[in-house]
């Protein structure tokens, strides 16, 4: 009984850790909005921009700078090489190879609506509206936007009891509830996080071939609460989608995406005027694959250059504890932007 009490115990503080963890990614979004909201009562401004996912439709003599485009995201069709191919492995004896195999096939016909995102989230990702959903103007709403942020290390009960004590005064007040508010700056900043079950002792995530178990391939934990189909643990993931779409929904940022295009550019000119060398190797852009992707027009204005970063770590040395960390580097910032170090 204390063992499971302690796992429970573990699973509900990794559960709290991970809900710090995506608010501060919110509150960190919101930040530039709020400083924008000291200076002017009218919000961010209302102009929506999509990122870009398919190069081949864009134009190449496009101007730099940041006008509005509605470039929504399509997910490419299927070649028949991977409809018809098999994957090795699948019939293997070896357990861990099969269940590997299971997961590239898994991955071959993945799409969105199998993925756990809202279906709102869905829509606004591939329709990339051109109008905001959200009116960031309107009083209420930053009155709303402040208490959630002033409250955002505290209970959800503390929003509520504010929202509470500011309705008895005046009962007429459309003060938004916890859940509008929490949906509404999932839309402003593009962090819509995704939640998928998970063992209670981390052995492995409900996904993919996974996805129909009731108890852990492992250590065979249940997966439910007994009597329920509520998740003893669970895992959250923030599709990139949709925030590469925040950073388009004003010009001041939009602009700032447009800095990979103007020095790949200057790269080229400097090349042509040194025979061929550069002065200086700073950035990414430097380098020989990017200058020719963008020689040949395989990397366009409008493309976005993403990098996944990723590497494993034991957190206690005396301790099984493995980890995996991943960030996401946006090339097409400056380095100022792309990076920030916190002391």
């Amino acid at each position: 009984m204390l063992s499971d009490s302690r796992r429970k115990s573990s699973g509900q503080r990794a559960q709290a850790r991970q809900q710090a963890q995506l608010q501060q990614v919110q509150d960190e979004s919101l930040s530039n909005f709020l400083e924008q909201q000291e200076l002017e009562s009218v919000g961010i401004r209302h102009e929506t921009f999509g990122p870009v996912f398919e190069p081949e439709t864009l134009d190449s003599e496009q101007t730099q700078s940041p006008e509005i485009r509605h470039l929504p995201f399509h997910e490419g069709p299927q070649s028949a090489a991977q409809s018809t191919e098999v994957t090795p492995g699948l019939d293997s004896n070896i357990d861990e190879l099969r269940l590997t195999a299971q997961f590239i096939e898994a991955l071959k016909s993945a799409t969105l609506e199998k993925s756990n995102m809202d279906p709102e989230d869905i829509k606004r990702l591939r329709e990339a509206p051109p109008h905001p959903l959200v009116d960031t103007s309107d009083r209420h709403f930053i009155k709303a936007l402040r208490t959630f942020i002033a409250t955002i290390n505290a209970s959800e009960e503390t929003y509520n009891g504010v929202r509470a004590a500011q309705k008895a005064c005046y009962p007429d007040d459309p003060f938004l509830s916890f859940y509008q508010i929490k949906r509404q700056v999932e839309i402003i900043t593009g962090v819509s996080p995704i939640f998928h079950d998970m063992c209670v002792n981390s052995c492995v995530g409900f996904t993919g071939p996974l996805d129909l178990l009731d108890t852990c391939l492992k250590c065979k934990e249940p997966r439910y609460h007994a009597g329920t189909i509520k998740g003893c643990r669970q895992f959250l993931t923030i599709p990139i989608g949709s925030v590469l779409q925040a950073f388009y929904r004003s010009d001041e940022t939009a602009g700032l995406m447009h800095y990979l295009e103007e020095i790949s550019e200057q790269i080229l000119q400097q090349a042509a005027k040194n025979g061929g060398k550069l002065l200086e190797y700073n950035d990414t852009a430097c380098g020989m694959e990017h200058l020719n992707a963008w020689m040949t027009k395989k990397f366009r204005k409008g493309d976005i250059s993403l990098q996944l970063s990723i590497d494993g770590a034991q957190l206690y040395r005396d301790k099984e504890s493995d980890c995996w960390i991943f960030i996401w580097i946006i090339h097409n910032l400056s380095p100022k932007f792309r990076k920030t170090k916190k002391l």
